[in-house]
């Protein structure tokens, strides 16, 4: 079984990315084999935040790994769990550049694609170790979304040629640090910023690995 997971470089003011700080400690996991699976192999990937080249470098991951668990993490203000995403929109609206605003992500794609992430079992298993959780509706409309909507899409245009993946999106909160460093603009300057620990959502993500994991393993079996 293979497995990949990742997250986005820091981008904008900020010097940190949560999704990049969780894929870093589990990549730490990884090598002292403080997260291994027999018969699992698990790589981890940091992407740009970067129009288009985010999707290079996850297609060819895909290409080359041919993974049966794909978890995509973000960040994502004024979030106080992690949210794991429904679906993904064939929409792009890039905040950082007007001239990529508001374009279909493929003009013939779908109008959306479902997460194919065991969404409900996941988040029951965090409620139950005590790690804020939620579902929520979709992956919004930036590069977040870019990426969920075009691995959803890959994954159904291989269909026939190679079972579809589990896969979906995770958006994270921001880390303590971040909030203590933000200075709001006029126009959220009563806002009150969530976060979390990251020890908390590392051990959120490995816990939705381990799941996805399980029930990978037992439908290959047959076991449902």
């Amino acid at each position: 079984m293979r497995l990949l997971v990742t997250g986005f470089e820091p981008f904008g003011p900020s010097s940190i990315n949560p999704s990049g700080e969780v894929v870093k400690r589990l990549q730490s996991r990884i090598d002292d084999h403080s997260l291994a699976h027999s018969d699992v192999e698990i790589r981890t990937t940091i992407l740009p935040v970067a129009h288009s080249r985010a999707w290079e470098i996850l297609r060819s991951q895909y290409v080359s790994l041919r993974p049966d668990v794909v978890i995509l993490l973000g960040e994502a203000k004024n979030r106080d769990a992690l949210s794991i995403e429904g679906r993904a929109t064939n929409w792009y609206n890039d905040v950082l550049a007007a001239e990529n605003a508001g374009a279909a992500l493929l003009p013939h794609g779908s109008e959306s694609h479902p997460s194919t992430l065991p969404i409900d079992q996941l988040v029951r298993a965090l409620h139950q170790a005590n790690i804020p959780a939620e579902c929520s509706s979709d992956a919004g409309t930036y590069l977040c979304n870019e990426i969920m909507y075009l691995t959803l899409d890959y994954f159904q245009s291989q269909r026939g040629i190679a079972p579809i993946p589990q896969a979906g999106f995770i958006h994270l909160p921001w880390l303590p640090e971040q909030v203590s460093r933000y200075r709001p603009d006029s126009a959220d300057q009563h806002d009150t910023i969530q976060s979390m620990e990251l020890s908390m959502m590392t051990n959120g993500i490995q816990l939705c690995i381990e799941q996805c994991i399980h029930l990978a393993s037992h439908q290959a079996k047959g076991v449902v």
